[in-house]
């Protein structure tokens, strides 16, 4: 055996080999979840089990079946485009929050998705800053309801010390937009339900306060409201004679799911 060969054995042991060494063993999927976010934060894509997710308080207030079914056929074509934000709980392993993406999340439920693409904050019990990264990403929507955002703004606005000069900063839109925002807040609740049943644009709302403060149109009365709140709670039912045939039970019971909780929304801003 030459010298070069000693060399080489002098330096080799069994003990250095990496089978030999102490291993760190992974007990589960959620070890993988939770070291991958302990080492990359919000910087990556994860997917997480849907009965790990809970849903917070959210801008929008009410949820439309029809789009959600819609959104649901778009990602089956196309896949997810923008993961789902959640924050993890503090005294759970394996429990989130929803904070952005409610309308994604039950698109996957209808499609019996076991997971989906999120992206985990770090955990913050500042309801300021919650509210705050919620707006950020619902003022650019254009599928929100302007009187949704404008009462979440309002809220925002009284539950902390910012002012709307910061709010604006904070979600990106500058103070004159902020403004009419919060007169839209000012609505009475009869004016509200009335614009959120026939889901008014944020420029028919400033229209109309425009015209409601030079008295030439009258707000909304009761009988109006709960007409357009008949009319709707069919167009979320979505079912006819002939269309039931063609639908499975589960499709039915989320239909009517949906219409039972979009029906308990307008019966509160109805106060019936």
């Amino acid at each position: 055996m030459d010298k070069e060969t000693n060399k080489i054995s002098s330096n080799f042991s069994l003990s250095n080999h990496s089978l030999f060494q102490k291993q760190t063993y992974v007990k589960s999927t959620q070890d993988i979840i939770n070291s991958r976010i302990n080492n990359f934060g919000d910087k990556i894509i994860l997917d997480i089990k849907l009965t790990d997710i809970e849903i917070r308080t959210q801008v929008r207030k009410s949820l439309d079946y029809t789009k959600i079914v819609a959104l649901s056929e778009d990602i089956a074509t196309k896949g997810l485009i923008h993961p789902i934000i959640i924050m993890k709980k503090p005294d759970s392993n394996s429990t989130y929050f929803l904070l952005i993406g409610e309308n994604r999340y039950q698109a996957f439920k209808h499609l019996k998705r076991k997971t989906i693409p999120c992206i985990v904050k770090n955990y913050t019990d500042n309801p300021t800053d919650i509210k705050l990264l919620q707006l950020a990403e619902n003022m650019h929507r254009t599928d929100i309801n302007p009187v949704e955002l404008a009462d979440a703004l309002s809220d925002l606005k009284n539950h902390s010390n910012l002012t709307l000069k910061e709010i604006a900063k904070s979600v990106g839109r500058n103070i004159d937009s902020i403004k009419q925002y919060s007169r839209i807040s000012k609505m009475t609740e009869s004016e509200k339900a009335y614009h959120l049943l026939h889901r008014s644009t944020k420029n028919e709302i400033l229209k109309y306060l425009a015209n409601r403060d030079k008295k030439t149109v009258k707000p909304p009365k009761q009988t109006l409201i709960k007409n357009r709140k008949e009319q709707l709670i069919l167009e979320q039912l979505k079912i006819k004679k002939q269309g039931l045939k063609k639908d499975s039970k589960k499709n039915i019971a989320d239909k009517i799911r949906y219409a039972r909780e979009f029906i308990q929304e307008a019966e509160k801003l109805l106060n019936i």
